[in-house]
């Protein structure tokens, strides 16, 4: 995997494997933003702690959320089984 070294406020993040796109990331934001987003967002937090989140706010717009969620469920799935692989996740629960 690539080292990040900074990103953007408000920039959109492609997570790839090689080639192949896994999911985008919507939006790199903090806590204090104005916009609502109803897809996957890096969140930094008042703590300055970085954490992904299908939503900010998480009560926009949960349909759409859901829909967005389901539609990148493949790529996240392969995300997660090379994060396993690669010895970062150490629970075995799906």
């Amino acid at each position: 995997m690539k080292k990040i070294k900074s990103i953007p406020p408000y920039a959109s993040i492609a997570v790839k494997s090689s080639s192949e796109t896994l999911f985008v990331i919507s939006s790199n934001i903090c806590y204090i933003v104005n916009r609502a987003y109803d897809d996957l967002v890096l969140l930094r937090d008042y703590h300055d702690r970085f954490h992904l989140d299908d939503s900010y706010p998480e009560y926009w717009d949960p349909e759409k959320t859901q829909q967005n969620a389901e539609k990148r469920s493949a790529g996240w799935n392969k995300f997660i089984d090379i994060l396993r692989a690669e010895g970062r996740i150490n629970n075995t629960n799906k």
